[in-house]
């Protein structure tokens, strides 16, 4: 087992640098140090050493996609996303046994302060959150008039496109990914209009209301 130093307040450790752990109890690695004496040191200076592993592409809507989930980073370090609030995102790193880590990653989404989404989208990679913000699409006059019509009148509040016949759907009760198809236990209608910004790779379904609330093309 290896681990890295991450604090350089022990004279005889080099942040940065890897240890083999000789032995480990409730709160202390056994660690040979620099000068080759075996000492116990506390896991939070440490960070475990894992093979890299690839992060998976979350696409996200609003940041509030973010709530619940959970990930991992190269070194194969986890964090959680603990809460959303419209000032930050608190997460919870753990990293090794015993040592884990809340703070909250600064929120605004202008570009202008702080480095704007970009910076927020940064420091979520560097937790192991690959994340890409879908930007809410402009619907065409056509599309716009289908959805007003499949809202209003059939009360439809959702959409998706199925894998393999490549066409879109429309649910009164939210969708979920069965197997290769969305189902729901309501009713659905497949839809007349293309909508390309759907795709199969959704993570979730698209609500209707919030298309029909962005600005008119």
């Amino acid at each position: 087992m290896k681990v890295r130093c991450i604090n350089n307040t022990k004279a005889d450790l080099t942040r940065g640098k890897t240890y083999d752990v000789v032995a480990k109890d409730f709160y202390f690695y056994k660690i040979y140090n620099n000068s080759g004496i075996l000492s116990d040191y506390y896991y939070e200076i440490f960070e475990l050493i894992r093979k890299d592993k690839p992060m998976k592409k979350i696409k996200i809507k609003k940041w509030e996609d973010l709530n619940g989930l959970e990930s991992q980073d190269k070194w194969g370090n986890k964090t959680d996303v603990l809460d959303i609030n419209p000032c930050y995102i608190a997460i919870r790193t753990h990293r090794g046994e015993g040592n884990s880590k809340s703070r909250g990653i600064y929120v605004d989404t202008t570009e202008d302060v702080k480095g704007g989404r970009e910076r927020v989208l940064e420091e979520l990679r560097m937790c192991g959150f690959d994340v890409e913000f879908i930007d809410k699409p402009v619907l065409t006059d056509k599309q716009r008039l289908e959805l007003e019509y499949i809202n209003n009148i059939m009360n439809m509040k959702w959409l998706t496109k199925d894998e393999r016949l490549k066409v879109y759907y429309a649910y009164d009760a939210k969708p979920y990914k069965k197997g290769s198809t969305w189902d729901s236990r309501g009713i659905y209608k497949r839809l007349e209009m293309d909508y390309d910004f759907i795709s199969w790779e959704d993570d979730e379904p698209w609500s209707i209301k919030e298309l029909l609330d962005g600005d008119k093309q």
